[in-house]
């Protein structure tokens, strides 16, 4: 998506056309691009070929996520592959409670693990400033899915490598460990076209 270009806040379909963004990084013919620009009337793409050399941990639609370990909100050890092994699809979503956006999507989230707890985990990736805060939501809020607390200002290496800039973003995973989705809050919407 243009960066000036905004999303609209009813027209899903507007907003479903677009499943990259500015700074995304793309394979195409087993070459990795990142997305460089976009000319608003979307008429070109420019792009810069990412070497192997240059080592880039950013997650990618049709790559395996890079594992990591770390410890979540109730102070319980989480590796990330034995997680996407619990069921047939994951969804990580980054977010904090300053994000209005985030807390907003908070019943839909809480739908969203009712209606697939079948087939369907969730980690929530709170990047916020205290950790207290965030126990504070998830109790007044009753998000029983697990959850990691990642320091604002003191970002983990795994963190950086996922280069977030933008609150939420969601990534959906299957089985295999596969990167099926990067982006916002659209997902959600178009879920189950993605996990049937």
């Amino acid at each position: 998506k243009p960066t000036d270009v905004l999303f609209s806040k009813s027209d899903v379909i507007f907003n479903s056309q677009f499943n990259y963004r500015v700074t995304d990084i793309i394979n195409i013919k087993d070459k990795k691009f990142k997305i460089e620009s976009i000319e608003s009337d979307l008429s070109a793409v420019y792009l810069t070929e990412i070497l192997d050399e240059q080592k880039n941990l950013k997650p990618v639609v049709g790559n395996e996520i890079n594992d990591f370990d770390y410890i979540d909100v109730l102070d319980k050890e989480i590796n990330l592959h034995e997680f996407l092994n619990k069921k047939d699809f994951a969804l990580i979503e980054y977010w904090g409670t300053w994000c209005g956006p985030c807390v907003q999507l908070t019943p839909k989230l809480k739908e969203i693990e009712e209606k697939y707890s079948d087939i369907l985990s969730m980690l929530g990736i709170a990047v916020d400033k205290e950790k207290q805060v965030v126990l504070k939501y998830l109790k007044k809020k009753k998000i029983n899915w697990q959850q990691l607390f990642v320091d604002i200002n003191n970002k983990p290496e795994f963190i950086l490598n996922h280069e977030i800039k933008v609150y939420p973003t969601f990534i959906l995973m299957n089985k295999k460990r596969e990167i099926i989705y990067i982006g916002g809050s659209e997902l959600l919407d178009k879920l189950d076209a993605f996990i049937k």
